[in-house]
């Protein structure tokens, strides 16, 4: 049976998590403490990412506010005060993503980039980034 990239990575899924260097984000976490946390992107960039840590936050009754939005529905709002915004894309070149990135900065944001290249735009530009093993 032959199977998508799509297909693919989400079986390798269970490898990215379990390979995971937690040491790479214990800095980040102390940092964060209980401010307010977004995960944002588009399409499985989002899910995958965004789905887990809400389900992480509610199983482990984490302080943190936890939410998850794609990109496009966050330029509406104005307030980033005290926000961590984890802008997920695979490539690190998504356009809504990129362009996000400067609306929450200039209302207050700090941002983490997520993504599987090791240095893209996305990464270059915000405050912190986490390479993950999955992708191309």
């Amino acid at each position: 049976m032959l199977m998508s990239h799509t297909e693919q990575e989400m079986l390798d899924t269970e490898k990215v998590f379990i390979n995971f260097d937690f040491s790479i984000t214990e800095n980040l976490a102390k940092e964060i403490s209980t401010s307010r946390v977004i995960f944002t992107g588009m399409g499985s960039s989002l899910i995958f990412q965004g789905s887990h840590a809400k389900n992480r936050a509610l199983k482990f009754n984490i302080a943190n506010r936890v939410e998850a939005h794609f990109a496009s529905d966050l330029f509406q709002y104005d307030d980033f005060s005290d926000t961590y915004v984890f802008l997920c894309s695979n490539s690190g070149q998504a356009k809504e993503v990129i362009l996000l990135l400067d609306h929450i900065k200039s209302r207050g944001a700090k941002c983490v980039a997520i993504t599987a290249v090791a240095d893209p735009i996305l990464a270059k530009r915000s405050d912190h980034k986490i390479i993950l093993t999955c992708g191309f």
